[in-house]
This record gives structure tokens, C-alpha cells and sequence, in this order.
């Protein structure tokens, strides 16, 4: 039970040789493609793959096991995996690592959407990544030594603070 109510997003996702729609809904017997098109529209990806014949983008094929894929595109079709399984606990590690500023910001504003129907567990280095989070942890050598919120951690002028200037806030 709760490894169905977990998803995990990693830096390196998973692409398989399929269609986005395959990709997305894991080959399941019968597919939302509505609410598969949503997400892909959301995370934008309506141009992923080779076009398919009939001209739907979800069936799109991404091929070669997705290596063709920039590892942001990878990234994006992970969080959409876990997005159509819908998981109250999704673990996000390093899944925005490859993306750039303005899809970061696109991706956080989903997730923003979704706060409180489902927990969010982010582990991130870039700072902006959890800029809207509700508590954040920061850890040196495997020991939490700060916890707050980002403008509390930010007003201890200790080890976060650091991470922040050194990341141009």
C-alpha cells in the first residue's frame, strides 16, 4: 500500500522505447488519454517524439529508449509518470536538475496547484527548487543542522544563508 502511494521522481527518469502515452500510463490496459494529454500539455511536451500518423501527440514514439531526449525532457516525462498515478507521497530527488529557469518555474507552479491534495518530499541543491516549500531541512554530513521555513533559514545567517548567497538570490 505504500509503495502505490509513493511516487519518485530521480534525476535520471526512465524513458522507454513507446509512445508518450506508454511512457506516461506504464502500458496500462486502458488509458486516460484525456488526463494524459493534460499532463503533457502542462509539462510541455506536446512536440516530444516523432509524430505519430495520426497526428495525436501522445502517441508520439520517443524511441531508443529516449535517448535522443535532453535530460530535462527524461526529467519531464518522469514527473509526468508520476503525475497520472497520482500518489499522495511524491518524492521529487533532484528532478528539476536539468531544466531551465523558466520550465522550473512552470513545473513548481503544477505543483504548487496540487499542494494539499498530496505531500511533496524535494531534494534539491538549487535553492529555487524549494523556494515556496513549507519546511525545509539542510543537512552536512547526514545530520539536519537548520530547519524553517526559507526566510526563517534565510534570517539565521547560518548555513543556508550561505547556500543562498553562494546561488545569487
Amino acid at each position: 500500500a505504500l509503495q502505490r502511494s509513493t511516487g519518485y521522481v530521480t534525476q535520471e527518469s526512465a524513458v522507454f522505447n513507446g509512445s508518450l502515452l506508454e511512457n506516461v500510463t506504464l502500458w496500462e490496459p486502458e488509458p486516460d488519454v484525456e488526463r494524459t494529454e493534460k499532463i503533457l500539455e502542462q509539462l510541455d511536451l506536446r512536440t516530444l517524439g516523432v509524430a505519430s500518423e495520426d497526428s495525436t501527440f501522445v502517441n508520439n514514439v520517443v524511441g531508443g529508449d529516449g535517448m535522443q531526449l535532453s535530460g530535462g525532457e527524461r526529467q519531464r516525462v518522469g514527473i509526468a509518470r508520476e503525475l497520472y498515478r497520482n500518489p499522495k507521497l511524491m518524492i521529487l530527488d533532484e528532478a528539476t536538475s536539468a531544466l531551465d529557469s523558466e520550465l522550473e518555474l512552470k513545473i513548481d507552479e503544477l505543483l504548487e496547484s496540487q499542494r494539499g491534495s498530496k505531500t511533496f518530499l524535494i531534494i534539491a541543491h538549487r535553492l529555487s527548487t524549494i523556494r515556496n516549500v513549507d519546511l525545509i531541512y539542510v543537512l552536512d554530513e547526514g545530520k539536519v543542522v537548520e530547519s524553517g521555513g526559507f526566510d526563517e533559514l534565510v534570517s539565521l545567517n547560518g548555513e543556508f544563508t550561505q547556500m543562498v548567497k553562494m546561488q545569487s538570490f
